[in-house]
């Protein structure tokens, strides 16, 4: 009987194996988020313009994504990306397209949990005939765990095929007249280089999307270039006045400056202080000069 009862309990551990190692690459893969297009369902006419999303499902919370996205460039032409609709609020650089890729770098405020969630919407031209193709390229999402724990998603590629004929265009994007809505804007200083510190920004725009953002600042007396602002952008310490603008896909601009009056008071006492060492030194300079 002990015998008996040792060789049931045997095939049972056996048993409950099996079962473990069938079930556990199915659960593994329920538990991965996955990445998709969502695009056109037939054929698509030469000519036409149509929109694909970029878009996610995932059973866990996740706040940071790090995406490539690769097109055919002999076949398709990116007319714009809309970014207004995303569940990334906070963008590292607005997404654009650049040799047949688009890349996506930022972050959720309110980490996204369900299914569908938007990413990016691009519109596409349909330039040439033929069998045209959307990929991912090593993407990365970062759980909100407290720990930034990063995931491999799951992806899904997506083809479709481009023929001859009529088809009716995406609406255009003119129809959107609200500029941007520049919600966050602040500096901070770098706590590792003290020569410089950081602007932090968030801008939305849910109609079109925010296409590009840029700054300048004024140091002293004069104000610099305009250059693209990345999230964060980096400014002299001595950066008393930093103006940032937001500009939509329909070419609408939101732009508000930012003043750091310790700096200006740092700026002021500099200036101060180098004006009077040129008039304490100026009479010795001249009686040097007589000599």
């Amino acid at each position: 009987m002990i015998r008996q009862g040792c060789k049931f309990c045997v095939c049972l551990a056996l048993l409950f194996c099996v079962c473990l190692a069938l079930t556990l690459p199915i659960l593994a893969r329920a538990a991965s988020p996955l990445l998709y297009f969502s695009g056109p369902a037939g054929d698509v006419a030469h000519g036409s313009e149509f929109p694909v999303k970029i878009l996610l499902d995932s059973d866990r919370a996740l706040n940071a994504y790090s995406i490539s996205l690769s097109y055919t460039t002999e076949y398709l032409e990116v007319v714009n990306i809309n970014n207004g609709r995303s569940v990334i609020d906070i963008w590292q650089n607005q997404p654009l397209a650049k040799d047949g890729k688009i890349e996506l770098n930022g972050g959720s405020i309110s980490p996204f949990q369900g299914q569908g969630g938007e990413l990016l919407t691009v519109n596409f031209r349909a330039i040439k005939e033929g069998a045209a193709e959307l990929s991912f390229a090593t993407p990365a999402f970062y759980l909100a765990d407290g720990k930034g724990t990063r995931i491999a998603p799951a992806v899904q590629n997506f083809k479709l095929s481009i023929k001859e004929g009529a088809a009716p265009l995406v609406s255009r994007l003119g129809s959107d007249k609200a500029p941007p809505e520049i919600k966050f804007l602040s500096l901070v200083q770098d706590p590792f280089n003290p020569k410089q510190k950081f602007l932090g920004f968030f801008a939305v725009d849910p109609d079109s999307g925010v296409k590009e953002t840029a700054v300048r600042y004024r140091s002293y007396f004069f104000w610099s270039g305009w250059q693209p602002a990345q999230n964060p952008t980096a400014v002299p310490v001595s950066a008393w006045a930093v103006d940032f603008t937001a500009t939509d896909n329909g070419g609408n601009v939101a732009e508000r400056i930012l003043y750091d009056w310790p700096a200006l008071g740092r700026s002021l006492a500099e200036m101060l202080f180098i004006i009077i060492a040129a008039i304490v030194a100026a009479p010795g300079l001249a009686g040097f000069r007589r000599h």
